[in-house]
């Protein structure tokens, strides 16, 4: 199944095999506001969490495993909007990042506080920049807006970084000491946007900003 999240606030469902249409989400109040920016499936794909940009800056939890989607919990708390969601290993804690890291029972989005509780969690994915394991991923002088994008390799050995400055950076994972070495990719234009692994790890895609631009990295 594939998850597409529009500015209009609606989440429409796709085959992921066909794509073929399968149903649509729509549950917000404001259609011209309600701006969705980040979706992303539990591990064993039963449950949808949906990311909004303010004014709702919060995450909506969806159970999809019937034909029936019903909404099982709301994850509030953020002050800007979400800039991406990833799931614990086992599917029962939630991290979204907004402008800090903020952590989430997927039973009911309670929010969980007591953030040593998670010490030790594995995470399914990891694309959040404010965490331990991304914590020396900034270049010096930075203000916290300088990267915008993050993203782990499924073998978890490395964690690649797109930035205002063009450039793409791919780290040792974790990033846990500052100034870690890195190899940096130049090819954009503009800011980097967004990056995602292949399945094996051995292409790197990148989207650009004002220049639209996709490129295929080969990492060998």
């Amino acid at each position: 199944m594939l998850a597409v999240g529009q500015k209009n606030g609606v989440v429409t469902l796709y085959d992921g095999n066909t794509l073929n249409s399968l149903k649509k989400i729509a549950d917000h109040k404001n259609p011209d506001k309600d701006v969705i920016s980040s979706v992303k499936f539990s591990p064993d794909g039963s449950i949808l969490a949906v990311g909004y940009c303010p004014p709702i800056s919060r995450v909506y939890l969806y159970d999809i495993k019937s034909d029936k989607i019903r909404k099982i919990g709301e994850c509030k708390g953020a002050s800007c909007r979400i800039g991406s969601i990833d799931f614990s290993l086992g599917g029962e804690s939630l991290l979204a990042t907004s402008i800090e890291p903020l952590f989430y029972k997927t039973a009911n989005g309670t929010q969980i506080t007591a953030v040593s509780s998670l010490k030790g969690e594995q995470w399914s994915t990891m694309n959040s920049k404010y965490t331990w394991f991304s914590q020396g991923i900034w270049p010096p002088c930075s203000d916290g807006s300088d990267i915008n994008t993050v993203d782990r390799a499924n073998s978890k050995k490395y964690l690649a970084t797109g930035d205002d400055y063009s450039k793409v950076k791919v780290f040792r994972y974790p990033v846990c000491n500052k100034r870690q070495l890195y190899n940096e990719y130049k090819g954009h234009s503009s800011h980097v946007t967004g990056l995602k692994w292949s399945y094996d790890d051995k292409i790197l895609i990148s989207i650009g900003g004002l220049e639209k631009s996709i490129i295929q990295w080969n990492i060998s």
